[in-house]
């Protein structure tokens, strides 16, 4: 049985191999988003690397996520500067107007955000296109594929509302944030997105 474990070729051995590829591209994203300018690319990259890992072709992430990072940064910077004005005012009205229909207003657009934004950066990462173009297919895919984006929701929405709720939580959720947590849950993310690249792709 311990032979079968430390079996290089064994689920054990994939398995750590897999979480360590998850903490390298997660930590790899978190440093290159610190300029928050820069996390359109970041972001990009991070989804150029998890589509050629499900696909099979990821044997140098390290380099891989620069040369993706490169390659997007202008159309998913710009992508990203179209979102953040929208993101921004949003949240400035959150906070700023204590009550009534402008609060409305404020969460249905953050949640438009957020739904532009689940498919925005795996379609910068696949395919070329100008920024705006970008946004707007992110939108139309979004709407045309409401029930695959709500699950999306409940995936990302489970660790979030976790760690508002209860200070234990995001502690302990804070150093799985850190280590692997974006990028892990970013993963789960394209898994789901697929069935949606492979109609575009037919």
């Amino acid at each position: 049985m311990l032979k079968g474990l430390f079996d290089p070729d064994g689920v054990f051995a994939r398995a750590m191999d897999w979480v360590g590829r998850m903490v390298l591209l997660n930590v790899l994203f978190l440093l290159c988003s610190i300029p928050v300018i820069t996390f359109g690319a970041s972001s990009a990259a991070l989804y150029g690397c998890i589509q050629k890992m499900q696909k099979g072709d990821d044997n140098k992430l390290l380099p891989l996520f620069f040369k993706t990072f490169a390659a997007n940064f202008k159309t998913a910077t710009l992508a990203w500067l179209i979102l953040l004005p929208f993101v921004a005012l949003c949240v400035v009205d959150l906070l700023v107007v204590p009550s009534g229909l402008w609060r409305m207003i404020a969460t249905l657009g953050l949640q438009v955000c957020a739904m532009v934004a689940v498919l925005l950066f795996p379609l910068c990462a696949r395919y070329e296109n100008r920024s705006a173009t970008h946004v707007k297919n992110a939108f139309l895919l979004a709407i045309g594929n409401l029930p695959r984006v709500l699950a999306i929701f409940v995936i990302w929405g489970i660790p979030i509302s976790a760690c508002l709720l209860w200070g234990t939580v995001l502690y302990v959720l804070s150093i799985m944030w850190v280590l692997f947590g974006y990028a892990m849950l970013s993963w789960l993310n394209q898994a789901l997105l697929w069935p949606i690249f492979d109609k575009l792709e037919a």
